[in-house]
């Protein structure tokens, strides 16, 4: 698990966007976002009162609310 999840960490560039397989592999529907987004806020909220270091990649449009 942990060497995959260095993989997809290195793979992600905000230079550079995702293309054919990697695309499909990583993308996300904006159905699934309230979950995900809900688990982020936790995950965050955790590493301010513990303190440990966490790195989190933000990628794609803002978006409209």
């Amino acid at each position: 698990m942990t060497d995959d999840l260095k993989a997809v960490y290195h793979l992600f560039n905000p230079d550079k966007a995702l293309f054919d397989e990697d695309l499909k592999k990583y993308y996300v529907e904006i159905g699934e976002n309230e979950v995900r987004i809900s688990k982020l806020r936790t995950r965050l909220e955790l590493g301010l009162e513990t303190g440990e270091a966490i790195k989190i990649l933000f990628t794609g449009p803002q978006g409209v609310r």
